[in-house]
């Protein structure tokens, strides 16, 4: 089982910035707000979407914004207005965290670790747990962009 370090953090978080970049239109670069490990936490914000991964690495990937971001990003995904977060916009935002997850495994095993991504699992309205009595201290990263702040979240047996 690998240790989570600077190498696995990244190896998560330059994918989650790219692919914002590449998907998100947004007019400055995306920033590292903060980073922090919290203990055992439930997420702030209105949306997550989470994935759990096994291999050399076991726990959950979990990103997080608001509302209000959450359809701003499903409506650059989709091309089109949107007036809730129905199924199609659910569908854009869980594809976007495949994306990053995707290329995070393609990220780790380029550093000879393999990882297998469990299907992606919306959530709406109900503030999602982070970490477990098996990962008591998830990695926390709040990143800034034009669209607005969000949360990527690594918990990790």
């Amino acid at each position: 089982m690998l240790k989570l370090s600077s190498e696995i953090v990244n190896a998560f978080l330059d994918p989650c910035i790219s692919v914002f970049e590449q998907v998100i239109s947004t007019s400055g670069t995306l920033e590292v707000n903060d980073t922090y490990i919290n203990k055992l936490k439930v997420s702030p914000y209105e949306v997550s979407v989470s994935s759990m991964v096994s291999g050399d690495l076991d726990g959950k990937i979990v990103l997080s914004v608001s509302t209000e971001m959450a359809m701003e990003i499903a409506e650059q995904m989709m091309g089109e207005m949107i007036n809730s977060l129905n199924s199609d916009a659910q569908s854009a935002i869980t594809e976007l965290v495949t994306m990053i997850v995707g290329n995070a495994s393609v990220k780790l095993s380029k550093l000879n670790h393999n990882i297998k991504m469990a299907p992606v699992e919306f959530s709406y309205g109900s503030h999602v747990e982070i970490g477990s009595v098996e990962c008591p201290y998830p990695v926390s990263i709040s990143i800034k962009s034009d669209l607005g702040i969000f949360e990527l979240d690594l918990a990790f047996y």
